[in-house]
């Protein structure tokens, strides 16, 4: 889990996503889980888990090369249709360093179903790595991403799905 205070970011100047904090819903990881909600673009959305330095004001980076070799796990619930990505960001859009790593999830794999209960998905980080080989481990700035770009998910342009997602217990291991 995050050394770092973290801040939940959606694309488009955060638009095409919320994320709230919902009691009450059983999740595995306490009495809380987060609640993702879609307000897609005509291309999709997505959302960012975004490591700050402790003003929140300013992006943070953590070396995550020692989990090369692990996973990236997280709880999810949810009915959400199709193909998602998830994955992570690497360094910084601002000087151009950024890199995406996201891969395509289909219900059964990773542990990942969309059947409205709740599953644990392990991701292998290699997995992740296959998809952008020149992320830097050591310097993760979103060290989670998931969204619904409908380009790459085979989805129409302007499907609207706003079905929410819910999600607990984010942290890699080795």
């Amino acid at each position: 889990r995050p050394a770092t205070p973290t801040l939940w970011n959606a694309w488009e100047n955060g638009t095409s996503a919320s994320a709230m904090d919902i009691a009450g819903t059983n999740p595995p990881d306490g009495s809380a889980s987060l609640q993702i909600s879609p307000q897609p673009r005509s291309w999709g959305w997505g959302i960012a888990l975004n490591l700050k330095e402790t003003d929140l004001s300013t992006d943070a980076s953590a070396d995550l090369s020692a989990f090369a070799n692990g996973t990236l796990n997280f709880q999810v619930r949810s009915t959400y249709p199709g193909l998602i990505e998830v994955g992570i960001y690497t360094g910084r859009g601002a000087d151009q360093s950024g890199v995406d790593a996201y891969i395509l999830l289909a219900s059964g794999q990773y542990g990942y179903v969309n059947d409205g209960n709740w599953h644990q998905v392990s991701i292998p980080v290699s997995a992740i790595l296959a998809a952008a080989p020149k992320v830097d481990l050591s310097k993760v700035t979103s060290p989670f991403v998931i969204a619904d770009r409908y380009a790459r998910t085979g989805k129409a342009q302007g499907s609207g799905i706003v079905s929410k997602i819910e999600v607990d217990a984010i942290h890699w291991a080795r």
